[in-house]
């Protein structure tokens, strides 16, 4: 039995609530609220990250070979369609993490026990029961009826990852941003997870988890069902214990290293290196915008106003093997993360962070909603919206999407004329016959631009219609020039709107 000097926070309110019941304790839709609640009252504490001498110096390679004994997992052997794993603390995963299972109304803690992994030989399995985990893993049978794969992961911070039928893990998620962007970035944690074990023939698993950090508690409650697009639905409350005046709703986090609309930096064999490639927005007024992702060469905040959105993501759109030429990373795999808003959000902006990186395993954009109004300490924040993991989005296709970006210099002879020539590829159904009937609308910031050309694009019989657009940018001699292109058919927009940033 677990004596409460080896509980976190929310299992010391746990059984303080039912002393009787040991390791067990009553549990409903209100108890993570109650606990983030009353944790809002206190001064924030964070989690132990001291570890036992023999996991304290762990390099990668002997994190990873710690391995969790599949027949342990929860609710293994019971021919359902869910089983849940534990993961190790070490290397970099160090925070104390608490998790509980919940079956019938009550919470059991899970203690550590060596006994639930296997160590390799140059490690030396840690006794202490009070050691806790970093984190939960959930598998289930989405490719193969008879494998169970990897659907979510939830370790480090706030973070987690999903992913569809067929996709390989690229892009994350986090409960929650403070400050990204900004000199002084606040990282919330889920420091305690409850697990409810699936009722018989379930499609779907549930996951409760209590957030943590300075300014904000919070109880958090997740959905998951997998499928060729896993669909996780959020619903949570949070408690602000100091006013928040930049807030990440749904904040996600990719890499994007180079594409054909920048490689001036790189000498690489590959045509592309990235986790996504575009950040596409479903505006409240009903715009489809697509902004093309940058490794930029100075960090870029871009801010996209709206009020009540319909979503926004960051998107692998590119699907070709032959796009990145990866035989390894396999690129083309990575999901896409759509965000759909449940309810009216009001005013605030999408926002998208690039920062500039020389490595293709360190994530180097974010994407997020900010809120317009800041959020008042005891005040509680509802939040509710659904994360699509898979090859796309639920949205509308527009009559005409981007397809590709490409952006290069333009010469004169040898000679370099400090230009820049964009090609912007859209498809879509029709647009090659009708061409006499589209228009080009293009706008900058900065610069200017030269007239614009609209060409066909050749198609082998069964592709999709092409037409490309392109023109010249001469950019100013400094500062940062925004691009809106936007394609019209008899004067009315028909597709995606392309908008994009050239820092000078």
């Amino acid at each position: 039995m677990l004596g409460m000097a080896s509980l976190g926070v929310a299992g010391q309110a746990l059984l303080r609530a039912a002393p009787a019941a040991g390791q067990s304790a009553p549990f409903g839709p209100g108890t993570v609220e109650a606990i983030a609640r009353r944790l809002a009252r206190k001064p924030f504490n964070p989690p132990d990250r001291s570890l036992p001498p023999a996991i304290a110096n762990l390099d990668y390679d002997q994190y990873r070979s710690i391995r969790f004994d599949r027949s342990k997992a929860f609710w293994a052997g019971e021919n359902g369609r869910f089983i849940g794993d534990l993961l190790m603390r070490g290397w970099l995963a160090r925070d104390h993490v608490e998790v509980f299972e919940v079956e019938g109304g009550k919470a059991r803690a899970v203690p550590y026990s060596p006994r639930l992994f296997s160590f390799p030989d140059d490690v030396s399995p840690v006794e202490d029961p009070s050691l806790g985990f970093s984190g939960v893993r959930l598998l289930s049978p989405i490719n193969n009826p008879d494998v169970f794969d990897e659907i979510a992961v939830f370790q480090g911070a706030s973070y987690f990852r999903s992913l569809g039928r067929g996709n390989l893990y690229g892009i994350s998620a986090r409960g929650l941003s403070i400050g990204t962007g900004g000199p002084q970035e606040e990282f919330p944690l889920f420091r305690t997870f409850w697990l409810e074990k699936p009722k018989p023939g379930a499609e779907a698993v549930q996951v409760h988890a209590l957030l943590d950090s300075q300014s904000v508690t919070g109880a958090y409650h997740m959905t998951i069902d997998p499928g060729e697009t896993t669909v996780i639905d959020v619903r949570s409350r949070l408690f602000p214990r100091t006013t928040v005046q930049t807030p990440g709703v749904a904040p996600m986090s990719s890499m994007f290293f180079l594409g054909p609309a920048g490689r001036r930096r790189f000498d690489d064999f590959r045509g592309a290196v990235h986790d996504s490639d575009g950040l596409k927005m479903w505006t409240g007024a009903g715009e489809h915008l697509w902004r093309p992702l940058s490794n930029p060469s100075t960090v870029q905040i871009s801010a996209f106003q709206d009020h009540d959105p319909k979503g926004f993501g960051l998107m692998q759109r590119s699907r070709a093997l032959e796009a990145y030429n990866d035989l390894e990373a396999r690129y083309e795999r990575r999901p896409s993360l759509w965000v759909e808003p449940v309810g009216r959000w009001g005013a605030g902006s999408v926002q998208l962070l690039e920062i500039p990186t020389d490595d293709e395993t360190a994530d180097n954009i974010a994407a997020f909603w900010r809120p317009k109004a800041a959020w008042r300490a005891g005040r509680p924040v509802d939040l509710a919206y659904r994360l699509h993991w898979g090859d796309g989005s639920p949205t509308p296709t527009p009559a005409a999407r981007v397809v590709a970006t490409r952006v290069g210099e333009t010469r004169i002879g040898t000679r370099v004329d400090g230009r820049r020539h964009f090609a912007v590829d859209y498809e879509g159904l029709g647009l090659r016959e009708g061409l006499d009937r589209l228009s080009v609308h293009l706008s900058a910031s900065l610069g200017s631009l030269s007239p614009v050309r609209l060409d066909p694009y050749p198609a082998a019989p069964g592709e999709s219609d092409r037409v490309r657009v392109s023109f010249d940018l001469t950019p100013p001699p400094a500062g940062t020039v925004d691009l809106r292109l936007e394609l019209r058919r008899d004067g009315s927009p028909i597709g995606e709107i392309w908008v994009n940033r050239y820092s000078v």
